[in-house]
């Protein structure tokens, strides 16, 4: 968004801001994770361990029943943590789509701009928003991997009444943010590979895109 938008250039980003940035992450996530070890808040949750009092549906906090007696932990600081954990959701959500947004008008105002000052006919003009279209659909995509992977798991787990099969259903979408950053990220390539190669389908570009390497490497072999 700097970089774009404001016109930052990456000695600058990094002069001004990485720095500072990876200490702030860095001294909040020491704080925010040591902060339950003191009281007794780290406890098992489906095979992972999470600041949740034991067993985590005890208490009066959003996963509590409100009638089970807590063995260990605190179900206070275990809300507090909940409400924690939605803000950055919510807020890394919020600013990722409009940071995507924001991209997407600065590159097609700059469009919008240049063309009026090309002489090309009107067929041609269409031309001149490729870049835009491109930041588009990546925005579209990027932006969807967020609310498929924490608002979907996030309806899931916190509706009220949940059921098993919907927990199944969050706990499956959840860590798949990576896999899909990556095929958004990986597409241009793919794309780029399928005009090279006709008739390809798109899953055997992302195969011979991601595996080029190792292809290369065993061919030498």
């Amino acid at each position: 968004l700097l970089l774009v938008t404001f016109m930052w250039t990456p000695a600058q980003f990094a002069e001004l801001l990485e720095r500072k940035l990876h200490v702030f992450h860095v001294f909040t996530a020491i704080f925010i994770s040591l902060m339950p070890i003191f009281f007794d808040s780290y406890n098992p949750k489906c095979g992972t361990c999470l600041p949740v009092p034991k067993p985590y549906w005890c208490g009066e906090w959003v996963l509590g029943d409100g009638s089970t007696q807590c063995v260990r932990g605190d179900d206070t600081l275990s809300g507090v943590y909940q409400f924690i954990f939605w803000i950055i959701v919510s807020v890394i959500t919020l600013f990722c789509t409009g940071s995507m947004v924001g991209i997407y008008l600065s590159v097609y105002l700059q469009e919008r701009r240049m063309a009026r000052y090309s002489f090309e006919d009107e067929d041609d003009a269409g031309e001149g928003y490729k870049e835009s279209k491109r930041i588009r659909n990546t925005m579209i995509l990027y932006t969807s991997s967020f609310y498929i992977c924490w608002i979907i798991p996030f309806m899931c787990w916190y509706v009220p009444h949940s059921t098993p099969a919907l927990y199944i259903i969050g706990d499956f979408f959840f860590p798949l943010m990576g896999f899909f950053h990556m095929l958004v990220f990986t597409l241009p390539k793919c794309v780029k590979y399928q005009n090279e190669n006709p008739r390809t389908s798109i899953v055997v570009c992302y195969f011979f895109v991601i595996f080029q390497n190792q292809i290369d490497f065993v061919k030498r072999v």
